[in-house]
């Protein structure tokens, strides 16, 4: 019974995830494994050296969500991602589901600063499109309100936008390493003290930033 030898070089592969209630959300996860592709041939996966020419969606490494779904050979033991192109080839030839594919799922929120008191607690999922191989992605985080309060009316002109849709709530991608946006920080001095506020903050990339933020981490682009 072959078995995978875990000293093997890690080979960098990607399989497709596609959103089972909009196939036009989808994107491309990549991850490093030492499973032979022979033993994986019904999983979907494509094994890269280099980007290819082309990709129909967006590219993911590290996400929370989404993630693909993995699958354990009955014959062999061997545990991996599938394509969710893949997912029935992979049943027909003795592969079972060992953890379902993640997205995130829609919630309420109130994303307005006001709506929020001085003793508010929690967060709020925010995101800004974030550039990615083979397309844009949005690049999504939890906020916590007080920061959010704390940013005010800079929210728009830092490219930040809030969920509020099935369909905004299908395209968020949490947890990414890679690609991540830029980030801007803004320092706010109360007079009457002499106290400072620094406020930290993912923004959207090439928007020109409100008065008084300052660019104070590169992004981190998509590569292999």
């Amino acid at each position: 019974m072959p078995r995978t030898n875990i000293y093997d070089d890690r080979k960098i592969r990607y399989v497709e995830v596609i959103h089972p209630q909009a196939a036009t959300s989808n994107w491309f996860y990549f991850f490093r494994t030492p499973v032979p592709l022979t033993e994986v041939a019904a999983l979907g996966q494509t094994e890269v050296s280099t980007l290819p020419d082309t990709l129909g969606g967006p590219s993911i490494i590290g996400t929370r969500t989404p993630r693909p779904i993995r699958m354990r050979n009955q014959n062999t033991g061997i545990s991996s991602f599938c394509s969710s192109t893949s997912y029935a080839t992979a049943i027909a030839a003795n592969w079972r589901r060992t953890k379902n594919y993640k997205f995130m799922a829609p919630r309420s929120q109130t994303v307005a600063p006001a709506s929020y008191t001085d003793n508010s607690k929690g967060a709020v999922i925010a995101a800004v499109s974030t550039a990615s191989f083979g397309g844009e992605m949005k690049f999504g985080w939890y906020m916590p309100v007080q920061q959010l309060r704390r940013i005010g009316n800079d929210i728009a002109g830092l490219g930040i936008e809030f969920p509020t849709t099935e369909e905004d709530w299908r395209n968020v991608v949490m947890g990414s390493d890679t690609p991540r946006p830029p980030r801007a920080t803004k320092v706010n001095i109360d007079n009457a003290t002499g106290r400072s506020d620094h406020i930290s903050t993912f923004y959207l990339n090439g928007t020109n930033l409100p008065a008084g933020w300052v660019h104070s981490e590169d992004a981190v682009l998509f590569s292999i």
